[in-house]
């Protein structure tokens, strides 16, 4: 079940196609009185445990303090990682749970391949922390963003020759699964390449090196074939996950009362109470900007403009 802050109320589930009933407060007291143990995870930038669960996954989506959060857990937590990378960066190389989330029915090579020409960039966190500093290799180049809709995103990714990635994200593998090799530009924020092991570094290139991307165009056509197999992975890594949580699930005693946090305050408090003190201190070093940018999109869109790209 899930916890979702941008959940309207009534709605039932995240998406249609999965099973991902909402949690309240009713169901959660109904399952204390019934005697189950909740199994509560949480991604690495909440820090502690806020809805005072028995039993704790640490689930590890980015390197432990880069965007919040503990950098260590308490050792009663079950800690995964998304990727072996990460498992290893959280002290627990053995647990991994690597989940394959990009649709290859939108993102996939064009039926018929064309000459590609110009580039792309994605610079979504760095650009938060670094405002006005894109390095020079993406002046040029076109932006994805959030606004964008996964199906213009592919569209974006058959046409263009490289997109230039400034931190991990999967934008890079939804780019190489259209054909488009990804070249990550080594930053503060960015020394590693979390699903390398996973994904392999075919489509990938580190730096903007001529032979390195070029080995990244050469080998770009078999980031599909090796996007499959971490799916067959997957079921492994589920497997072992199951295990182990339900293990200490079933030794745990006594069940604690799971207290949801508040809808209302869930969205901007555990935001900026979780971003770690770097964040914090860019934000405020670079409000001037920030704000411009602000009032800029009200007068050309107005409040309800700005709501939008929120």
């Amino acid at each position: 079940m899930v916890i979702d802050p941008d959940l309207p109320e009534g709605v039932p589930a995240l998406s249609p196609s999965l099973t991902t009933p909402r949690l309240t407060q009713d169901l959660a007291d109904a399952h204390l009185s019934a005697g189950r143990q909740p199994i509560v995870v949480y991604p690495e930038v909440i820090p502690g445990n806020p809805m005072n669960a028995s039993v704790v996954v640490r689930y590890v989506l980015n390197f432990p303090g880069l965007l919040g959060g503990d950098k260590t857990y308490a050792p009663d937590e079950i800690v995964f990682g998304y990727s072996a990378v990460l498992a290893e960066a959280a002290g627990y190389p053995e647990n991994v749970l690597f989940i394959p989330t990009s649709n290859s029915r939108i993102f996939h090579p064009p039926e018929t391949e064309r000459a590609r020409s110009g580039t792309c960039f994605y610079a979504k966190k760095y650009q938060l922390l670094h405002p006005g500093s894109l390095l020079p290799q993406t002046r040029a180049s076109l932006e994805i963003t959030k606004e964008q809709s996964p199906e213009e995103m592919a569209e974006i990714f058959s046409r263009c020759e490289l997109i230039y990635c400034y931190e991990n994200t999967a934008v890079a593998l939804e780019a190489a699964l259209c054909g488009c090799p990804a070249v990550f530009l080594p930053n503060e924020h960015l020394t590693d390449i979390i699903g390398a092991k996973e994904l392999g570094a075919d489509g990938f290139a580190w730096g903007d090196a001529p032979g390195e991307i070029e080995r990244a165009k050469a080998t770009v056509g078999r980031v599909a074939e090796n996007y499959r197999s971490s799916e067959k992975l997957f079921w492994k890594h589920l497997e072992n996950f199951i295990s182990k949580t339900q293990k200490v699930a079933s030794e745990c005693a006594p069940v604690n009362s799971i207290i949801l946090p508040s809808i209302k305050k869930s969205k901007y408090r555990i935001f900026f109470e979780t971003v770690n003190s770097k964040i914090r201190s860019q934000l405020w070093k670079n409000r001037g900007y920030f704000f411009s940018k602000i009032f800029k999109i009200i007068k050309s869109d107005g409040v309800l403009g700005l709501i939008r790209r929120i």
